[in-house]
């Protein structure tokens, strides 16, 4: 890789072609007491797609390196690897996955109803079913869906895609979305407990999961200090009155942040 150096900032570029069918390509600006930035390429031809590797790697100079793409094959990267597992994929790669477990889900809820006083017989009958206003319902609820669908995957901002930075969204996890949706067929209102037994109970345990995780001192952690106080989380609605939440609580309360 040649370099050259130009007011203490080296700039720097190099092709190597180690044999046929393989390519390097590196290029990279380095600013003293900041850091460097570099992009590089490089194909291997008989190993097909999995031979195209490249991306572009930030390092500054208090050790952080931030890197985007396929660089330093992404694909053989154990973190990647896991990463790539909880996503659909920027090209649907893992939809069938998320499939398997809508169904896994969707099966549970049908066990659920179906055990719950079966003996009181089939309240929507296929007769119910059969009739014109039933299939007339059905027919405008699918043709809705469909539109409504089209209209997304056509017009939607791709958060999905690392082509696209503009905004602080990114895609959706599949566990979140998961979660989200088996829980919303169920129905469950965590402001009263007995509205909400298990989701309540999962709440309290994600609470303490997070003040664990942002280093205070929950009763439940291995290493408790019982000299100090006991943490607690809840959910908010959105983000808006969770910090609303948090200037109160640091308003009138901020003997507990000490």
């Amino acid at each position: 890789m040649s370099s050259f150096n130009l007011g203490g900032v080296t700039f720097g570029s190099g092709l190597s072609v180690p044999s046929l069918g393989k390519a390097n390509t590196r290029t990279g600006i380095s600013v003293p007491k900041v850091g460097s930035i570099s992009a590089n390429a490089g194909i291997d031809v008989s190993k097909g797609l999995r031979g195209i590797t490249g991306g572009i790697e930030l390092k500054k100079d208090n050790g952080n390196v931030f890197t985007s793409g396929a660089s330093k094959k992404s694909f053989e990267d154990k973190s990647h690897q896991a990463i790539s597992s909880y996503f659909i994929g920027p090209q649907a790669e893992n939809l069938d996955y998320f499939k398997d477990n809508i169904n896994v889900i969707l099966e549970n809820l049908k066990k659920g109803r179906l055990n719950y006083f079966p003996g009181d017989g089939e309240f929507i009958t296929d007769e119910i079913q059969a009739s014109e206003t039933f299939q007339e319902r059905t027919a405008s609820v699918s043709k809705a869906v469909g539109e409504l669908s089209d209209l997304l995957s056509r017009t939607s901002i791709p958060f999905f895609s690392p082509r696209y930075q503009a905004h602080m969204c990114t895609d959706l996890s599949m566990p979140a979305m998961l979660g989200f949706f088996a829980t919303m067929l169920y129905n469950p209102n965590n402001v009263a407990f007995e509205a909400s037994p298990l989701t309540t109970t999962i709440e309290l345990m994600v609470g303490d999961q997070m003040c664990e995780m942002l280093g205070y001192n929950p009763s439940t952690s291995p290493n408790y200090n019982t000299s100090q106080p006991d943490p607690w989380g809840h959910i908010t609605c959105d983000g808006t009155i969770a910090n609303l939440e948090s200037m109160w609580v640091g308003k009138f309360h901020t003997e507990w942040l000490f």
